[in-house]
């Protein structure tokens, strides 16, 4: 009986001290929404108790180099219960200016992981339509995969990111974002995505820092 009331105790103590730590890793969080081809889109990420890290949604970096990064990579939905994929990254020698424009790669390689370097802005979308959705003949594919999704990564933008709000200090970060995109697939080529992103907005609050990327992903797949 001891012993069992001696492991409530340890038990009790732990989540106390877990609870006790350092509570603020729980308050970021962050938001994006957009129109995505006219419907209205949205996507949250909340760091609460065994949930990832805010960061895997949206994160900055500011060293003693005076190198900024900044990075978005969230899953949102629309209004039409279609899912997305928004991922934006920007990467510069100085910290950006208030409502300036910065104009995104018309290019982006997204067979591999890219590197930071000096003046890198990108925006790529990847969405899930189903293979007659999206200009592929199906005639000639086996059956099975007909009325199969296919992973689409756009790799051709055109549109601009600018900051509205940037305190580094403290993690606080908003801003707007539009583009056009495009991308077809690598499986079957005549699978094709245009996506129109208009009236982006995103608002991140006690970002973590020092966790920034831009990932490829993995795109292109059927499902």
């Amino acid at each position: 009986m001891g012993k069992t009331i001696f492991i409530i105790i340890i038990i009790l103590l732990s989540v106390t001290g877990f609870w006790g730590c350092d509570k603020d890793i729980f308050k970021s969080k962050s938001f994006v929404e957009c129109r995505i081809n006219g419907a209205y889109a949205k996507g949250e990420g909340l760091r609460g108790m065994f949930e990832p890290p805010s960061s895997f949604h949206m994160n900055y970096s500011y060293n003693e180099k005076d190198t900024f990064t900044f990075n978005i990579a969230k899953q949102i939905s629309d209004d039409n219960h279609k899912s997305y994929n928004l991922m934006i990254s920007i990467s510069q020698s100085t910290l950006p200016e208030i409502g300036k424009k910065y104009y995104f790669r018309q290019r982006v390689n997204n067979d591999t992981a890219s590197v930071f370097i000096e003046d890198f802005c990108v925006a790529t979308i990847e969405s899930y339509p189903y293979l007659y959705e999206c200009g592929a003949d199906t005639s000639l594919l086996p059956k099975e995969i007909r009325k199969k999704k296919i992973a689409i990564r756009t790799n051709k933008a055109n549109g601009f990111i600018e900051f509205t709000h940037l305190d580094i200090v403290n993690g606080t970060i908003h801003g707007n974002f539009e583009f056009e995109a495009e991308g077809a697939g690598r499986l079957i080529p005549e699978a094709s995505s245009k996506l129109l992103v208009s009236k982006g907005h995103f608002e991140g609050y006690k970002l973590e820092r020092d966790r920034t990327f831009y990932v490829a992903g993995l795109s292109d797949y059927l499902f």
